[in-house]
């Protein structure tokens, strides 16, 4: 008989579980208590089976475990906050995997995660049931995926190479969803997703697919003909693909097989920036100096925010950011469209910004990188090195990593609790660093040189560059099993390792 041990300090007791891992439910648990003042012991005959419903009585959350059982489950440990540490493939805030050389195996990944957690719930029914619970595996899914897209419902994205293959996948998938019985065929296939009601958030989590297999990535689609001048700009949500150009036209696509739908007209010169709510508003910017609301469900301009300046690129909180080519950032309330204040303090345009949590990032021309508190409309912390050129790109690895692209080919990788970059990239590409996206466990470089290039995060070493492209790369965008890039060269490239 194969037998587990868990340990977990709680309360200031000492908690040793003995389990019999072999068996499909547990014959007994055996459990001693070491306390200050006494020493109980006690045998448990537990007769029920897990599938049993816990009593009434007992309220329990997976939220109320104490960590190191949470850590305990993953088999992952806390890393040393004293050094810097980048190479969780996963993007877990501060754990990491034990076995870091599996990583690109995404299924031996998942199958030991799952392991660890098979074999911790049979310990007693009522963690078998604290593992059924839909938000312990939403956050978990939100912590593990948090730099990256969480757009994991491309529907068919795309029957991308074979449509009777295709298909069929789909009515398998279709008809496994009436088997009860069947959870692992359930999204097999990366190209085919269902609606957000019907998956829980545990078949997400061992469902998504990374890292991915980062030899076979290749570009599984191309989409062209529809804008007159080259692609500026690239948003991607559960719904549809966007993408802006130099031709003043943004276009949207469905996501089932990437044909356009229909054309916004209203802007008069480049599109640089798109931003979609995830609902039912789209937001651009352009060279116009205006910003625009579309309406997607009457697929027609609903408002129009007139400013003075270029503007170059948005984000959304609980308010609409967008930055200018005039230094500065504008700062909107959403729902009415009111100016709340200008966030000013750079000395060149303001190329780039982001939100995470209450905080936003902005990349400039000045060559400087700024943190900006958002609940006090404030900067609170100014990078830049003397090796900076103008900031084109940036994106975030983690709560502690900002990673910067600039025009003299370089890329940086910052630690903001740091003044200074701790990493710096040199010669990366031929010509500007124009974008950044961190895309299935890896981040993802576009340049004017036409080239798209994979960096591991551990080291950031070059993995791969993969060719297409016959004109600068404007525009990287993602979703779970898709990097989309948008180029010069009028095409939309859909890239992925399966």
């Amino acid at each position: 008989m194969d037998s587990g041990c868990v340990s977990a300090i709680n309360g200031g007791r000492l908690v040793h579980h003995m389990i019999d891992t072999s068996a499909n439910n547990i014959d007994s648990v055996t459990e001693y208590i070491d306390d200050n003042n006494n020493d109980n012991h006690r045998h448990l005959n537990d007769d029920t089976s897990i599938d049993t419903a816990p009593t009434n009585n007992l309220t329990v959350s997976i939220f109320s475990l104490p960590v190191e059982i949470i850590f305990h489950i993953f088999d992952i440990h806390l890393t040393n906050q004293n050094s810097r540490n980048h190479h969780s493939i996963i993007g877990l805030h501060s754990l990491d995997l034990k076995d870091n050389s599996s990583h690109r195996k995404d299924t031996s990944f998942k199958s030991s995660i799952f392991d660890s957690i098979q074999k911790f719930s049979m310990t007693c029914k009522y963690f078998y049931y604290l593992f059924q619970d839909q938000s312990f595996w939403l956050k978990s899914y939100k912590s593990f995926f948090s730099y990256y897209s969480m757009v994991d419902l491309d529907k068919r994205c795309l029957s991308l190479d074979d449509t009777s293959n295709s298909n069929n996948n789909i009515e398998n998938i279709n008809n496994s969803n009436h088997d009860d019985n069947n959870d692992s065929k359930i999204l097999t296939s990366p190209l085919v997703s269902l609606e957000p009601q019907d998956i829980s958030w545990k078949k997400r989590f061992f469902n998504r697919h990374h890292p991915w297999d980062y030899e076979n990535i290749k570009c599984k689609k191309e989409i062209v003909g529809y804008h007159s001048l080259g692609i500026t700009s690239l948003e991607v949500d559960d719904n549809y693909l966007y993408s802006g150009s130099h031709d003043s036209n943004i276009n949207i696509y469905g996501l089932e097989d990437l044909k356009l739908i229909t054309t916004l007209s209203g802007h008069k010169y480049t599109i640089w920036a798109l931003k979609s709510d995830g609902d039912r508003y789209l937001y651009s910017g352009s060279n116009d100096q205006t910003l625009r609301v579309w309406d997607l469900k009457k697929n027609k301009c609903k408002s129009v925010i007139k400013d003075t300046n270029k503007i170059f690129s948005i984000a959304l909180k609980e308010k609409l950011l967008f930055g200018t080519s005039e230094n500065s950032i504008k700062v909107y309330n959403k729902k009415d469209l009111t100016h709340i204040t200008t966030l000013s303090g750079h000395n060149g345009g303001v190329n780039k910004i982001f939100v995470n949590d209450n905080k936003l990032y902005s990349g400039s021309s000045d060559r400087s990188v700024r943190v900006w508190d958002l609940n006090r409309m404030a900067c609170t912390t100014t990078k830049t090195d003397d090796s900076t050129s103008k900031v084109l790109s940036m994106t975030m690895m983690d709560e502690n990593t900002l990673i910067t692209g600039s025009q003299n080919c370089q890329i940086k990788i910052w630690d903001l609790r740091q003044d200074l970059p701790v990493q710096c990239l040199y010669n990366v590409h031929k010509w500007d660093v124009w974008q950044l996206e961190m895309c299935g466990g890896y981040l993802f470089s576009g340049s004017f040189d036409h080239m798209i290039k994979i960096w591991d995060p551990r080291n950031f070493e070059n993995l791969k560059t993969i060719h297409g492209h016959r004109s600068y790369i404007h525009a990287l965008a993602s979703s779970s099993f898709h990097l989309f890039s948008g180029s010069a060269d009028k095409h939309i490239r859909v890239w992925s390792d399966k």
